[in-house]
């Protein structure tokens, strides 16, 4: 058996917020995961235990402040039916803040937002969001005030 690691992937997180974790178990039988382990890791080369999730429930909600700020990873695997572990899934890099600044407005959020476009099936409406650091030296986040399209290509 396998895991494959599906969210949260490349994106900042609000560490001081309770964060949903998923996968996807894959066997070749078919039959559902018996548990699975989550790592955390600061570098991407020494794991620590992050949870043990028993069952067939492919998430694990992470409880807020469990990652400091700053680029983190996590892995997961998966155990079929019979209690054998899958081997653990490439790393999976992600990006945790530990509070947003007071000057944020209230409408914008530090992760970017997708959706499809119901119309055509290659457009995709996105929210960029647009960080940088103040004289101060702490981050700012900024927002267009437009609209953008991005195609996305297979």
């Amino acid at each position: 058996s396998a895991a494959v690691a599906i969210s949260p992937s490349g994106i900042v997180i609000d560490g001081t917020a309770v964060n949903r974790f998923s996968w996807r178990h894959e066997i070749a039988t078919g039959t559902a995961q018996s548990k699975a382990e989550l790592q955390k890791s600061d570098d991407g080369s020494v794991w620590a235990a992050l949870a043990t999730v028993t069952g067939s429930d492919p998430y694990f909600d992470v409880p807020a402040n469990t990652f400091s700020a700053g680029k983190k990873y996590w892995r997961v695997r998966t155990y079929n039916t019979d209690d054998a572990a899958g081997t653990w899934r490439s790393c999976i890099n992600l990006f945790s803040t530990r509070t947003a600044p007071k000057n944020t407005p209230s409408c914008v959020k530090p992760v970017p937002i997708i959706s499809k476009n119901a119309v055509t099936r290659n457009r995709y409406k996105g929210h960029i969001v647009v960080y940088h650091k103040q004289k101060t030296g702490r981050p700012h986040f900024a927002t267009a005030p437009h609209a953008f399209f991005i195609r996305a290509r297979k």
